[in-house]
């Protein structure tokens, strides 16, 4: 095998591990935006919740005094203001609406 069937599996593997830690690479990929943007994050934004990734995380969480586990728990997701559409972490407020009947 060539180092590069490494990288591609390591990055698959890493991609599966998000996504069966209940975090799908979308997800991963919002907080990797977020964490850019926020300018603690320089790696890829590539959906891959890689150790360059968790890195940034766990500085995300120190920042704003949660568990610096480096994994996009509920307080983390809920910090940055991701998740997927409709979910409480989506918003900015983080409101859900009562639906109309």
């Amino acid at each position: 095998m060539r180092f590069s069937h490494f990288l591609v599996l390591g990055a698959a593997l890493a991609s599966a591990a998000a996504i069966a830690g209940g975090k799908s690479a979308e997800m991963v990929r919002q907080a990797q935006a977020k964490l850019s943007a926020q300018g603690q994050y320089s790696g890829r934004v590539d959906g891959v919740l890689d150790a360059k990734t968790q890195a940034a995380l766990r500085a995300f969480q120190r920042s704003r005094g949660l568990k610096a586990s480096g994994q996009l728990d509920s307080p983390t997701v809920a910090a940055l203001g991701i998740g997927a559409p409709g979910s409480a972490a989506a918003g900015a407020s983080g409101e859900r609406r009562a639906p109309r009947p």
